[in-house]
């Protein structure tokens, strides 16, 4: 791939090493993302809300607000990719 865009979202435990000879070679941008403005936030609501991102299966599982520590410990183990928590039980 010449020419591309990568961007990496994703916290890990340590540094993770990258080959920058490849990345100049490729001629690649690459970005890291932290934070998300609301606008964006809004706009993947609504690309969700109205099923042009298919979302369901990066979602591992949906769960109530009660099971938010067993889901961080699924995380953690590595069990899960996405855990939804239902705020709202009538939801």
């Amino acid at each position: 791939m010449k020419r591309g865009r990568l961007v990496d979202v994703a916290i890990h435990a340590a540094p993770r090493p990258i080959n920058l000879h490849r990345v100049f070679w490729r001629e690649l941008e690459m970005y890291g993302a932290r934070l998300y403005h609301l606008e964006d936030m809004r706009t993947a609501a609504e690309l969700v809300g109205q099923g042009r991102v298919p979302v369901a299966r990066l979602i591992s599982k949906v769960t109530d607000l009660g099971q938010v520590g067993a889901a961080f410990a699924e995380l953690s183990r590595g069990e899960a990719m996405k855990v939804l928590i239902k705020v709202d039980p009538a939801a």
